[in-house]
């Protein structure tokens, strides 16, 4: 992959007026979001798809959004919260569908419930785990497969890369892929994780999504990158190791995007 790199955005749609022209001008990837926030989900989206579609009228990037996330444990055994957890990832699916997103971000199933070398392994139940993902989001991918909307499972609390992705390969289909979230990974290695460059190497091909943003690995800050402690140098290496481009897309402040933007091509690692 070519040492420096396009990088996209990630904005809330009331933000995207302030970007449009920058995002539209090289075509960055894009990623709205706006259905983060589950209960946005249940209000009348028609003036806010209608405000999106307009603004993106001559985008032709790759466009995403950033589904519903919080209190929707993807590794849920539980029947009847099952059904809501699906019903509100149906509706990310159709907000994504009415936007023309073909991305959509979901969260890790796998946190840190004891030592970070056993928890989900095969002799703590990892592959009954494995059917609990899968008997919920089996009918969701099946959805998004239809629309041509894929599905990218972002690292958050993981302490190792293995149990993700195996999730991830245990779905045997192009429509579910790994995200990596840089910053997530490294507040993760107080506990014990793997640095965000080891889970880029160890994800490779199944790498289909970059959350960029910067921390002090104590918090999960969002900050601008060069905020933090995080070493972007083993992060743009890892990623320029790379055969195929990933969605790169910053994560930060809206306030913070061009100060983050203008430090990684300071810095030669994007464009």
């Amino acid at each position: 992959m070519n040492d420096i790199m396009r990088m996209g955005v990630s904005l809330p749609s009331a933000q995207l007026a302030q970007f449009s022209e920058w995002i539209i001008a090289d075509q960055r990837d894009l990623e709205i979001d706006d259905p983060f926030y589950a209960n946005c989900l249940d209000e009348d989206l028609h003036d806010r798809v209608h405000a999106i579609r307009t603004q993106l009228a001559t985008f032709t990037g790759r466009l995403g959004i950033h589904g519903p996330t919080e209190g929707l444990s993807l590794l849920c055994d539980d029947t009847l919260v099952t059904h809501v957890i699906q019903q509100r990832l149906r509706q990310g699916l159709a907000f994504a569908d009415a936007i023309g997103a073909t991305q959509m971000v979901l969260h890790s199933p796998f946190g840190c419930f004891g030592h970070p070398q056993i928890v989900h392994t095969n002799n703590t139940g990892f592959r009954n785990e494995i059917a609990t993902v899968h008997k919920l989001l089996d009918p969701i991918v099946a959805h998004a497969e239809s629309q041509s909307c894929q599905i990218v499972l972002e690292v958050c609390s993981d302490v190792h890369t293995r149990p993700l992705i195996e999730l991830v390969r245990s779905f045997d289909t192009p429509f579910v892929r790994l995200s990596v979230d840089v910053g997530h990974a490294h507040l993760m290695q107080q506990f014990g994780g793997p640095s965000p460059d080891q889970w880029i190497f160890d994800a490779n091909d199944l790498l289909a999504h970059v959350h960029l943003q910067d921390t002090d690995g104590l918090y999960d800050r969002h900050w601008a990158p060069g905020d933090g402690t995080l070493c972007w140098f083993a992060v743009f290496r890892a990623l320029q190791s790379l055969s195929h481009a990933p969605r790169m897309i910053l994560e930060v402040s809206p306030h913070d995007v061009m100060r983050g933007f203008d430090f990684l091509a300071q810095k030669g690692f994007v464009n």
